[in-house]
């Protein structure tokens, strides 16, 4: 996997979630190895993959890894006022949902509140009421997209949802993410 990138995609300090999931951590390396990017600061509800130890332990000090679950509003209201992230003076946030954990692994809310749908509205909650943030990315999934007959894997924004009632919970947890943030984006005060 390459990063594709021009000069308006990222800003050269980035926070990104999910980092320790299988693309979290294909996103890390690429943006470390970038010499634009100044700073990352990378979250994930687990510990941090090994394969981050030597940009952790380098003297760069470019790699950040906070264990943090973004689904519960007192560990994102501690990270974002911690010192940690007001000195790393970020410009920009990837959002990255979970992907690839077993449904069941994850519990629900109170009130049934899947896990995705409470990270998108805690992080875009936040994200919004940060002055020097230039750019919000929302990493999204094919697999919340109705597949036509024939299976042309042609998709756009304007694709119809996979809303079934036999959609499996992850991907309804996409959806939602995916709502939520289509939903602000076409804020035309934002």
């Amino acid at each position: 996997m390459s990063l594709i990138r021009t000069e308006a995609a990222f800003g050269s300090r980035i926070v990104l979630t999910h980092a320790d999931s299988p693309i979290g951590r294909r996103l890390v390396k690429s943006l470390y190895h970038d010499p634009s990017v100044e700073r990352i600061v990378a979250l994930g509800p687990g510990p941090p993959p090994s394969v981050f130890d030597r940009f952790l332990s380098s003297d760069e000090r470019r790699l950040t890894y906070s264990r943090i679950d973004l689904a519960r509003h007192r560990s994102m209201a501690t990270f974002f006022n911690s010192s940690l992230f007001k000195e790393a003076r970020i410009d920009s946030m990837l959002y990255v949902p979970a992907h690839g954990w077993p449904t069941a692994s994850v519990s629900p809310l109170a009130g049934g509140l899947a896990s995705q749908t409470a990270e998108a509205r805690l992080v875009l909650k936040y994200a919004l009421e940060l002055r020097n943030l230039e750019h919000l990315i929302c990493l999204g999934s094919a697999l919340v997209y109705r597949l036509s007959p024939g299976n042309s894997n042609l998709f756009t924004e304007s694709s119809e949802l996979d809303l079934a009632p036999d959609t499996a919970a992850e991907i309804r947890g996409w959806v939602n993410a995916d709502m939520i943030f289509q939903g602000e984006f076409q804020n035309p005060g934002l």
